[in-house]
């Protein structure tokens, strides 16, 4: 058994190269995980130096391999750039970037342009475009086939999993939950650089552009400063009652025995607890 520090005990591993989840997930990190959506309603643009001076103040965590690696600094600082801005066009990519090297950036849209703007959180800057890009997530969400670049050159996934890493620690499920039923990820950046408070509040109402995958993601990044590299994802599909939310899914040993096989439990951020959910797509 490993122990973290300020966390919970790990109480062993799970790798999606060979688990099997809802809908017979296995590994694909080809294709485009979502697409841009046009809808006006839920696109916010921002000034590109607007944006490029609040990447800089976030305070990216320290790099461990898979656990906090590239990818995971960009889904922090793209999670906390639609926080600042609810409604900006933005994602992450990862391939080859512009110096030849495997990595995962995060990029956005200014208005009038198809063509994204990479963001490396290494350099704190604005870069040039992929050599090659394999996979990328967008919000807002939108319909797969996308006709946006770089969007439009992918093959959509042929299954509902999408995979930045495929190892991650298994915690107790209670630890996680009340970690969630606290909502400590409203509060737990604290004094960093990043203001939580700034924003528009209409925007986190029911309706505005800060949406339940938003919602769904700033969880995800949180919990993982808490408990590094913990299974945890966005899943999107439908609750039982029919809504078709996004949430927080959750893998864990069932009575923290490691000697069964992980299974998934999902969290609505909204209503703040425990639902049953049919996920259609799950983004780690």
């Amino acid at each position: 058994m490993l122990i973290m520090s300020n966390s919970a005990n790990v109480l062993g591993d799970i790798d999606f190269r060979t688990i099997s989840g809802p809908g017979n997930i296995v590994n694909a990190n080809m294709g485009v995980g979502t697409g841009l959506k046009t809808d006006p309603t839920l696109i916010k643009y921002v000034l590109p130096n607007e944006i490029d001076n609040f990447l800089k103040s976030v305070k990216y965590e320290p790099y461990v391999t898979m656990y906090r690696d590239c990818d995971n600094q960009a889904y922090w600082g793209w999670a906390h750039l639609r926080h600042r801005f609810p409604g900006v066009p933005s994602g992450i990519a990862s391939g080859i970037n512009d110096q030849g090297i495997a990595h995962a950036e995060i990029m956005y849209w200014v208005e009038g342009s198809a063509q994204p703007i990479f963001w490396d959180q290494n350099r704190k800057s604005p870069v040039g475009n992929y050599q090659t890009i394999y996979s990328a997530i967008a919000f807002p969400w939108g319909s797969i086939p996308c006709s946006i670049p770089p969007f439009a050159s992918f093959t959509p996934l042929a299954n509902p999993g999408f995979f930045y890493n495929e190892s991650y620690h298994v915690y107790p499920k209670q630890a996680i939950v009340n970690y969630l039923t606290n909502r400590g990820y409203d509060t737990q950046c604290g004094k960093d650089p990043v203001d939580h408070k700034i924003y528009n509040p209409h925007e986190f109402e029911t309706g505005g552009r800060w949406t339940s995958y938003d919602d769904a993601l700033w969880g995800v990044v949180h919990l993982r400063k808490q408990f590094i590299g913990c299974a945890v994802g966005i899943a999107r599909g439908k609750k039982v009652d029919g809504d078709l939310p996004s949430t927080i899914i959750i893998w864990h040993y069932p009575n923290d025995d490691n000697s069964q096989q992980p299974v998934p439990c999902y969290w609505d951020t909204k209503a703040n607890r425990l639902v049953n959910f049919n996920p259609e797509r799950i983004i780690y």
